[in-house]
């Protein structure tokens, strides 16, 4: 078994790199309106769950389920594959943070707290990536690859779909569909394969 005064060169050494990239990233893009405003991932949801969910949630895991949503809106829009997505939520689950604002004990801490989706979109209004009124996501094309160059410019629709806690399946128009490319969920479980078969028929 490691003893700190093991690892304490190696720990100082970590912390210390980690620091000069921040100060590095935080002194010549002030703004955030270029590598550091794609570091941020994670955070334009996460500041918003924060701004509600301050103090009984760290400002971390607060930005962990920013993460996970984030990457639900990537992998909505057709940016992020299902894959990427549950390696995304495995890591960070397996670092014992948390992934959702269902998880019980992330229910527990909001009980007299109201978060709405609507809320949550006017909490983001006030991010710093955001360009005039157009609200900005870091989105992911894999894990480690942002989509763009910086933060990419969605609608409230796509984000009310995220983050909205239920959502409503059902039949899409036929007279709509060309073609269609199904990938099955990542997920083992039979429920999410009835879902999407039921939504098929």
């Amino acid at each position: 078994m490691y003893k700190f005064a093991d690892v304490r060169a190696i720990l100082l050494r970590t912390v210390l790199g980690s620091v000069r990239v921040k100060a590095h990233v935080v002194s010549a893009d002030e703004r955030e309106g270029g590598l550091r405003n794609i570091l941020n991932y994670g955070h334009s949801i996460g500041h918003a769950i924060e701004a509600i969910m301050a103090p009984q949630m760290l400002h971390g895991e607060c930005v962990a389920i920013g993460m996970v949503k984030e990457a639900e809106l990537a992998r909505s829009l057709g940016i992020l594959s299902p894959e990427a997505m549950a390696r995304l939520t495995k890591c960070l689950r397996d670092y014992g943070l948390p992934i959702s604002l269902d998880q019980p004990l992330v229910q527990s801490l909001s009980r007299s707290k109201q978060i709405s989706v609507e809320l949550l979109l006017k909490f983001m209004t006030v991010d710093k990536k955001n360009v005039g009124k157009s609200k900005r996501v870091t989105l992911l094309s894999d894990i480690g690859i942002t989509f763009e160059k910086k933060a990419t410019k969605v609608s409230d629709e796509s984000l009310r779909k995220v983050l909205s806690r239920h959502a409503r399946i059902g039949p899409a128009d036929p007279q709509s569909i060309k073609s269609v490319t199904v990938v099955p969920p990542g997920s083992k479980s039979i429920s999410n394969r009835a879902l999407l078969l039921a939504a098929l028929g």
